[in-house]
């Protein structure tokens, strides 16, 4: 369980059946298509959204991975400077690709 601060400054506690939901969504995945990336199968998947716990390390590097999220941030819901720092960069450049898109399409 994690506290993620919401807007209106009040804290909620995270589940991490919750966190791993939440961060398929933010993705736009479907639990099959996160099982079969991780070489799991979809019932099993299913089953951690559910609340049932994960045998091993393994399937948490393969989450943190498909989910582009640190092991610290996957298990605690908590950002280390490092990946708000990656996320910015990796947001500046699809706004970068976007503008150029945008002068390529005038010439």
């Amino acid at each position: 369980m994690v506290f993620r601060q919401k807007p209106e400054g009040l804290m909620k506690m995270e589940m991490f059946k919750d966190r791993i939901r939440r961060l398929r969504s933010e993705k736009s995945l479907t639990m099959k298509e996160v099982a079969k990336s991780i070489s799991v199968p979809e019932t099993t998947y299913r089953e951690w959204e559910y609340g049932r716990n994960i045998k091993g390390i393994e399937p948490y590097i393969r989450l943190s991975k498909i989910f582009e999220v640190s092991i610290h941030e996957l298990l605690t819901g908590m950002r280390s400077d490092k990946s708000l720092v990656i996320q910015e960069i990796n947001s500046i450049q699809k706004n970068l690709d976007r503008l150029k898109g945008q002068v390529e399409s005038l010439f």
